[in-house]
């Protein structure tokens, strides 16, 4: 995403991000449903106005499915102010 963004260009990100996804993609694999909510985060306020509240929501579940599956990341970060 920040060479997308350096690009001024986040619009090709979002189309590159779908266009990147196969016909047949398991979407019950635990890869795929966590770059899926990386991707909501990532995308969520790309084009319209910040709402944190969403945003903390979001980030509070991948870090919760993280931890399900042993991997540690930060859960207290603010994302109210990104």
């Amino acid at each position: 995403m920040p060479s997308y963004y350096e690009a001024g260009d986040l619009a090709r990100w979002d189309s590159d991000y779908h266009c990147s996804m196969g016909e047949f993609e398991d979407e019950s694999n635990f890869n795929f449903q966590i770059i899926t909510l990386i991707y909501e985060l990532a995308g969520l306020n790309l084009f319209g106005t910040y709402n944190p509240k969403e945003s903390v929501r979001v980030y509070r579940l991948i870090v919760k499915e993280l931890n399900r599956r042993g991997i540690s990341v930060t859960g207290g970060m603010d994302v109210s102010a990104w």
